[in-house]
């Protein structure tokens, strides 16, 4: 699946994101993102945050602010669990998210 969100005024507080069963953390405090096990600098150009996911049962790949920031995780504590059908959002702060698109991905093999 593919997963883009779009986020204003995102300058304090968390932003968690659940899909399938994977957990990917923004943490506009810290700077940071968490994706599994894998953390990385979080860097906002101001306070929009541009976000594309894309997960699959063997990995999960992010992409921060157009492809500058790249975090990808494959190992057994971040795979997708198709059995957990659901994505779920929350935060610490308040966030308005401009947009939110959820989309599935072809197979390679069709």
């Amino acid at each position: 699946y593919t997963v883009k969100l779009s986020a204003d005024d995102f300058s304090h507080g968390e932003l968690t994101l659940r899909i399938f069963g994977c957990t990917l953390t923004l943490n506009a405090d810290t700077n940071t993102v968490k994706l599994g096990k894998r953390t990385c600098p979080l860097r906002l150009d101001g306070k929009c945050l541009e976000m594309t996911m894309i997960v699959d049962k063997l990995s999960v790949e992010l992409f921060l602010d157009g492809g500058k920031i790249y975090l990808g995780a494959v190992d057994p504590e971040t795979v997708s669990d198709y059995n957990l059908p659901y994505i779920q959002i929350g935060s610490t702060e308040r966030v308005c998210i401009d947009s939110l698109e959820l989309g599935a991905l072809k197979s390679i093999w069709e």
